[in-house]
């Protein structure tokens, strides 16, 4: 039966691959081993619809479900750093293609995402020495820098905040040969989140709110700023939303406030 609704009604098909391949991703998981196998049923979908969405004759949709299956491979759970490498690869790949079609003056907005994606992958691929680090993370920034071309603060503010915060995280994330220069990269995140923060403000967005202050206050304590004591309190009395339940946010705050 499966193999006759796909050869009668082939794009309505992968549409529904599509889709449940998407239901897949974003299912809930009770453990990790949960959380891979829901994610390898979403890439079979996904790869199911690509049987029939060919670059050459559904290119949007081609885009999309590539935009998609990179965002399965980002998200699988990882045994080890080599299996985490080689899935991050293939999201970039994924991501490679469908910025093939989504060009920046054709799909504006689908361009952004991506790239933003491809920012997000660049900076999760496992790195063998701090060269390649460094190499990786600048790839990162550009992808972040191309979505912030098109995701202004005023047309797109919400994106606008996020793809900021993700370029605080990687100027932050970035190897230094010395001291001057990784001072210059977390002055450098530090601007970024304080313009995500114009966005995520406390009483609309509580949870990004949270994550950026975090972000902010651990940038500043490493440049031994005053004004880290204050973010981080902001961050922690907003602990629901941290993994550790503000746990790591908390052992920072006892180094960080003395008085």
């Amino acid at each position: 039966m499966e193999k006759n609704r796909k050869e009668e009604y082939p794009a309505e098909y992968a549409a529904t691959q599509n889709n449940l391949g998407n239901a897949y991703r974003d299912l809930s998981s009770i453990d990790s081993a949960e959380r891979a196998s829901n994610v390898r049923k979403s890439i079979e979908c996904y790869r199911e619809a690509l049987e029939i969405y060919r670059k050459d004759e559904y290119p949007v949709d081609y885009a999309m479900t590539q935009n998609n299956l990179g965002n399965a491979y980002k998200d699988l759970p990882w045994r080890h750093s080599a299996e985490r490498a080689a899935n991050v690869r293939k999201s970039i790949e994924c991501y490679r293609e469908a910025l093939e079609i989504k060009k920046k003056d054709e799909y504006p907005v689908e361009y952004a995402t991506t790239q933003n994606n491809l920012g997000v992958a660049y900076k999760a691929l496992p790195s063998k020495d701090n060269e390649e680090r460094a190499d990786n993370v600048r790839k990162a920034i550009e992808c972040y820098r191309e979505a912030l071309d098109i995701r202004k603060k005023d047309e797109y503010p919400v994106e606008y905040a996020m793809t900021q915060n993700n370029l605080g995280n990687v100027y932050r994330a970035l190897p230094a040969k010395n001291s001057a220069e990784r001072a210059g990269n977390l002055r450098k995140s530090i601007e970024c989140y304080h313009e995500a923060l114009e966005i995520r403000k406390k009483d609309e967005y509580p949870q990004y709110y949270c994550h950026t202050a975090a972000n902010l206050g651990l940038a500043l304590a490493e440049m031994e700023d005053p004004d880290a004591c204050f973010w981080l309190k902001e961050a922690y009395s907003f602990r629901e939303f941290l993994q550790d339940q503000g746990k790591g946010i908390e052992d920072i705050m006892n180094e960080v406030c003395k008085d």
